[in-house]
C-alpha cells in the first residue's frame, strides 16, 4: 500500500499485491478479516432484488447496482490489482502502424474504453489491462481490454487519487453494444434517484462495487457517510469534495465506483469534474476515504 502523505493522517491505499498469482493469499493476510463476512457476492444472473436492507429494497436501486456491477472491473498492472469502471464508450478507426500513445498495434475498428481508476495504481504502467464480467439477459459477457493512455490524472493534490485511462479493443462489437446498454441505463438511474432522493431527510446509503484482493467482484455498503470535506471549487455550481464511510473495503478496492444516494453528480467529463472513487483506508479512525470528486451546488 502507498501511503499519500508522510503522516499517513489520510490512510494509506488499498492496491492488492499478487506475489505468487494467488488472490486467496491475500484475502488469508488481510488484516480486515473481518470486512469479508459483510461482502455481498454479486449474483450470476440478473436478479439483484433483495441484496440490501428493505430500507433500500427498491427498484431503481437494485436496477442501479446491476447496472454499476456490469461497468466494474479489474485492472491488473504487474502483480498490482486494484478496480475501475467505464465511465464511457467510444467506436473509433485506429490508423494503421504502431499507435503513438502505447506504442501498440491495433489498426483498424475498435473501441476506446474510458476508465476511473486508481492513479497511484497505473500513473507509471507501461502495460494495464482490465478485465470485466457480466452476466445480462442470462447470458454470461467477458472482455478484456488493455491500457492505451492515461487522458487525464488530478496529481497537483495529494488529496487526489482519480484518473481516466483508455483501453483499447478491437474486436467483440456485440459484447461491447451489451457494456453499453449498461451504461446507458445507469447514467439515466443516477439522474432519477438524484431526483428521488434529494430532498429527503435522514441517511445517504453508500454504494462500493470493487474486487477486493484481486478476486470476485463484491458489493459493499453502510447507511450514510461519515464526513464530507470540501477541497476546492470548480467554477460556482461545482464544489470539489472528498467523502469519507464505514462500508467495507480491503486491499484491491482502490478505483472503486462510489455510489452516494443523493448526491449531486456533476457526472461524467473529466474538463468539468468527476465522480468519486475509492481510494484509501484510515486505520486510526477505521474509515475509508474517496479520491477529489466533484458534487453539483443545486441552488433550486
Amino acid at each position: 500500500m502507498t501511503s499519500l502523505d508522510a503522516n499517513a493522517v489520510f490512510g494509506e491505499t488499498e492496491e492488492e499485491i499478487l506475489y505468487d498469482g494467488n488472490w486467496e493469499a491475500g484475502r488469508d493476510r488481510c488484516i480486515k478479516s473481518t470486512n469479508h463476512a459483510e461482502y455481498i457476492d454479486i449474483p450470476e444472473d440478473d436478479k439483484f432484488e433483495e441484496l440490501l436492507p428493505e430500507a433500500y429494497n427498491t427498484k431503481d436501486i437494485s436496477s442501479l447496482i446491476r447496472h454499476m456491477s456490469n461497468l466494474t472491473g479489474k485492472v491488473k498492472v504487474g502483480k498490482l490489482r486494484c478496480t475501475g469502471f467505464v465511465q464511457a464508450i467510444r467506436q473509433v478507426i485506429f490508423p494503421e502502424g504502431i499507435c503513438t500513445m502505447c506504442k501498440g498495434n491495433h489498426s483498424g475498428r475498435g473501441f476506446i474504453l474510458t476508465v476511473t481508476t486508481a492513479l497511484h495504481v497505473v500513473t507509471e504502467a507501461t502495460a494495464a489491462e482490465m478485465e470485466l464480467s457480466w452476466h445480462q439477459g442470462g447470458c454470461p459477457h467477458q472482455l478484456t481490454v488493455r491500457l492505451c493512455r492515461i487522458v487525464e490524472p488530478d496529481k497537483d493534490c495529494k488529496e487526489k487519487d482519480w484518473c481516466a485511462a483508455e483501453f483499447i479493443i478491437n474486436e467483440k462489437r456485440e459484447t461491447v453494444a451489451k457494456l453499453k446498454e449498461n451504461l446507458v441505463k445507469f447514467q439515466e438511474l443516477q439522474g432519477e434517484l438524484y431526483r428521488d432522493y434529494k430532498n429527503k431527510k435522514g441517511d445517504q446509503l453508500v454504494i462500493i462495487v470493487s474486487h477486493p484482493h484481486g478476486g470476485p467482484k463484491k458489493l459493499s455498503y453502510c447507511p450514510s457517510f461519515r464526513e464530507r470535506k470540501i477541497l476546492n471549487y470548480v467554477r460556482e455550481e461545482q464544489e470539489g469534495c472528498r467523502y469519507s464511510y464505514d462500508a467495507p473495503t480491503c486491499r484491491g478496492t482502490s478505483g472503486a465506483p462510489v455510489f452516494i444516494l443523493g448526491q449531486p453528480l456533476c457526472g461524467y467529463g473529466y474538463w468539468l469534474g468527476h465522480p468519486h472513487i475509492h481510494s484509501r483506508w484510515q486505520a486510526s479512525k477505521a474509515i475509508g476515504h474517496s479520491s477529489l470528486g466533484y458534487d453539483h451546488i443545486d441552488t433550486e
